[in-house]
């Protein structure tokens, strides 16, 4: 089983390369961390901002949380939620099963096939749920779970390992598969089954990572060593980029409604977060403190980004509000 992976400061914007916005000259950062951890890891945020992600504790160990605006973080068992819903559902993997939580805090656990590892990596607003299992010979297929918990396996043509890690409110999948020679490929699942296959010009790996209620899909590909972001449109078209200055690559992750993209990139030094807008312009941030790397994992609709950072203590969540 495969699964994906904020106090106010003002910042300074990285002047790294022409085509930078000025949008992040009212950015404001809130850094947090979960009581007694010693990292703290946020993985998704939903419309309201609540966020969701893990912490580690003093002995290893990872434990689920959920951060509702107000601050407030409460601790669950799963050491691996990933997806928040804008009801405040929770979908992620509990060591090898999967798992959804309501907003009530009842965590449920469930497997896509009996005794096989299970991990859910998405959920959307209807309480439907994609992920994967990987069963005894170590193939690893994907599952859609619907909102009454019936499971559907599913896996691109051609696939040793179909990991689906998007899903839309219109029950829309993206992924990537991973073929016999080892390499990876993009697709998207039509909410009837049918699944497309892609990979942008001269991609040598494609990861798509994310998708929209309008079906945009974003992620990255590998090109001549170096990772490349990518928009593509509901019709298959596929736009390429590169945050100016990131010499060493550009990996987007998130996408919302507006087609604004989330991620990260890395110069010759270290890696800084992005937004690329709609219009096709960027803005790269670093959260306050950050000596070892910012890293946002998830965007909501509001261009509210969530992640975390490095510094010499360790792990620290942030969020980002334009």
């Amino acid at each position: 089983m495969i699964s994906r992976q904020r106090v106010l400061f003002a910042a300074t914007i990285l002047t790294l390369g022409a085509g930078l916005s000025s949008a992040a000259e009212s950015e404001q950062f809130t850094v947090f961390d979960v009581p007694n951890s010693v990292g703290t890891f946020p993985q998704g945020i939903n419309a309201d901002a609540t966020v969701t992600g893990f912490s580690v504790d003093t002995n290893g160990v990872a434990h689920g949380f959920v951060r509702p605006p107000d601050g407030t973080i409460v601790s669950f068992d799963a050491n691996d939620p990933v997806s928040i819903n804008r009801k405040g559902w929770i979908a992620g993997a509990f060591n090898n099963d999967g798992f959804i939580r309501k907003p009530n805090g009842k965590v449920k656990t469930f497997d896509a096939v009996p005794k096989q590892a299970t991990g859910a990596t998405a959920i959307n607003d209807d309480e439907a749920m994609v992920g994967d299992t990987t069963d005894a010979n170590g193939l690893t297929h994907g599952f859609l779970r619907d909102p009454s918990g019936a499971i559907a396996l599913f896996d691109a043509a051609g696939a040793q390992q179909t990991i689906p890690l998007g899903l839309n409110r219109y029950g829309i999948a993206t992924g990537f598969f991973v073929d016999a020679g080892g390499s990876d490929h993009g697709f998207v699942r039509s909410a009837d089954g049918t699944i497309e296959n892609f990979d942008p010009s001269g991609s040598g790996d494609t990861l798509a990572i994310a998708i929209n209620a309008r079906g945009q899909v974003a992620g990255y590909y590998v090109k001549n060593n170096l990772e490349v972001g990518f928009l593509r449109s509901p019709k298959g078209r596929i736009t390429s980029f590169s945050v100016p200055g990131a010499v060493d690559g550009t990996l987007a992750g998130a996408i919302n409604r507006s087609g604004v993209i989330g991620g990260s990139c890395i110069d010759d030094t270290t890696r800084h977060g992005f937004l690329r807008m709609a219009d096709g312009s960027f803005v790269q941030f670093d959260a306050p403190g950050a000596t070892q790397g910012t890293n946002p994992t998830g965007l909501n609709d509001s261009n509210i980004a969530v992640g975390f950072f490095y510094d010499d203590h360790g792990g620290h969540g942030f969020l980002r509000t334009p």
